[in-house]
């Protein structure tokens, strides 16, 4: 049977969803980076709508050639290799200005921000894009569930079925979360999945910041945008 999450996700129709500039910086990522290209290239999203940038953070192992070989197929997929490993938030500003300055960056589109280890479920990028039809929202987290170790070949789908016990700190992190966004907005996001406006990323932020979904997040409510939860987007 459908899930109400996918009834909420195949209710936009194509023509109606947003570009989406899915940003991503991995480090020695190797081990489980093809399954993470794998699981991009089976979401439910129209890939002329869609852009995937991996940065690889000066990998001592085998990263970049992995990922190449596994987006080999697939032009919307741009695999850029650093050679000096300068941190995560270098990556992901040097990913953003090449979007900017490519051109293809419509004022509309959004930056979706994940990690090489997470999984999206299907219609992850789908639910998560579909709360920006209200013009003050200008950030949305989605929820991270934990899951059992599972074969390289399993399905995201079938281990959210099975998933792990979430700690107490994980289930307040998510009560939180939801609770904040009910009031107003959320502080901060959760980097393995949340997506902003593009026009609002800070472009200045330092390249010493560690906490980057949080000060990412906490910028998109500093210029006057909701920064919400949305549970039915999951990874």
């Amino acid at each position: 049977p459908t899930s109400p999450r996918q009834l909420i996700a195949n209710s936009m129709k194509d023509t109606e969803l947003p570009h989406v500039h899915v940003v991503i910086a991995a480090h020695n990522e190797a081990r489980i980076i093809a399954r993470r290209i794998q699981n991009l290239q089976m979401l439910d999203y129209p890939t002329h709508k869609m852009d995937v940038y991996l940065g690889t953070d000066g990998c001592t192992d085998a990263t970049a050639e992995i990922a190449r070989e596994a987006a080999s197929n697939d032009d919307y997929i741009k695999i850029m290799e650093f050679s000096e490993n300068r941190g995560k938030m270098v990556v992901l500003r040097e990913i953003i200005s090449h979007i900017g300055n490519t051109g293809n960056a419509p004022s509309s589109s959004l930056l979706v921000f994940s990690d090489a280890n997470t999984m999206f479920a299907h219609d992850a990028v789908r639910n998560l894009v579909k709360s920006f039809s209200d013009p003050r929202v200008g950030g949305v987290c989605g929820r991270l569930v934990f899951t059992h170790p599972s074969p390289e070949s399993a399905d995201i789908e079938q281990a959210l079925e099975n998933p792990a016990e979430e700690g107490l700190y994980w289930r307040l992190e998510t009560k939180l979360k939801a609770w904040e966004s009910a009031l107003d907005s959320c502080l901060g996001a959760n980097g393995a999945i949340y997506a902003i406006r593009t026009t609002l990323f800070w472009e200045s932020i330092p390249t010493n910041t560690i906490v980057d979904d949080f000060v990412i997040g906490m910028k998109v409510r500093e210029q006057g945008y909701r920064m919400i939860y949305d549970p039915s987007a999951i990874a």
